[in-house]
């Protein structure tokens, strides 16, 4: 998985993309105190046949140095998709027009063959029936976010393990949670995390999954700017496909299920066996094939 930028340097080196370029595409967005990299034991689920894009969170990975807001995060994310959208559209023109000049035929020439040619400036929006974002924990709340301040590049949803709205009762749960975030020196949650990683998941998926590094006093920063933010009734004016996912084991996360499906009653909800709060590492599979669930309706949606 090999990290690529955009035509804006910011990005360079904060997001990767595998899988075939024309393919439908996903972008996972990781949870708090991880990076990109949490997502290594699902990949392999799903980039057989589409395209997936993962991205570094502001205060995590490579955006350590990068200040968190909600809003901040969900605009990068639409970079991201947007950068993502165009180096595949970019890829593909490459690759006719070496097609064509090996013919003997310039690009020109076939684009008249084939019918109307691509306006200038065309993406690969117009190669894929549409984005589905699934996003864990804190990334869930980001993904939340994008799907409503961009539904234009978000068909499908999938919130894991991020259905209690940090507003309301729950904004003390959330403020607690931030603050343990901060009291905790990142190089002291590091080895603490990486040992648990290596005693739960085994040697080689620790060492895959904290490539990116542990972030605990941006998670925390993180988290605290969720606090009063009222995610789910936000949400009733998304109209795409959408899942809701938790671990079994979640029981936080599941108590505020019910009154995120009321605000969108379209989702399907899914309660996955033998996963707790870590849901990507716990049952990768079971996750990638809800994902591939949504991404099935926004296919067939699309027509």
């Amino acid at each position: 998985m090999t990290p690529r930028g955009s035509t804006g340097s910011s990005l360079a080196g904060t997001w990767s993309a595998s899988g075939p370029s024309r393919a439908p595409m996903v972008v996972l967005i990781h949870g708090a105190r991880l990076s990109r990299t949490m997502w290594a034991s699902v990949l392999p689920e799903l980039d057989r046949d589409l395209r997936v894009v993962t991205l570094d969170l502001p205060e995590h990975g490579s955006l350590a140095g990068v200040p968190f807001t909600l809003e901040g995060a969900a605009d990068l994310a639409a970079r991201v998709i947007e950068a993502a959208m165009g180096n595949d559209a970019a890829a593909g023109r490459d690759a006719a027009a070496g097609r064509d000049a090996a013919a003997g035929r310039d690009a020109e020439e076939s684009a008249a063959e084939d019918g109307e040619p691509a306006p200038p400036g065309a993406t690969a929006t117009q190669a894929v029936p549409g984005v589905v974002v699934a996003g864990h924990s804190l990334g869930g709340y980001v993904a939340a976010a994008l799907a409503v301040r961009r539904p234009d590049l978000v068909a499908g949803l999938v919130i894991c393990s991020a259905t209690i709205d940090p507003s309301g009762p729950a904004r003390w749960p959330t403020w607690l949670a931030a603050a343990a975030y901060r009291l905790v020196p990142d190089r002291l949650g590091s080895r603490l995390d990486r040992l648990a990683l290596r005693l739960r998941y085994g040697p080689s998926v620790a060492s895959t999954v904290a490539a990116g590094g542990i972030w605990y006093r941006g998670a925390g920063r993180a988290v605290a700017d969720l606090v009063g933010r009222p995610i789910g009734s936000q949400l009733a004016g998304y109209h795409g496909s959408a899942a809701l996912v938790n671990g079994i084991g979640d029981v936080p996360m599941r108590v505020g299920e019910r009154s995120f499906h009321r605000r969108l009653p379209g989702a399907r909800r899914v309660v996955i066996r033998g996963a707790s709060h870590l849901v990507p590492l716990d049952r990768p599979r079971e996750l990638a094939i809800v994902i591939r669930g949504v991404v099935e309706q926004v296919s067939a949606s699309k027509g």
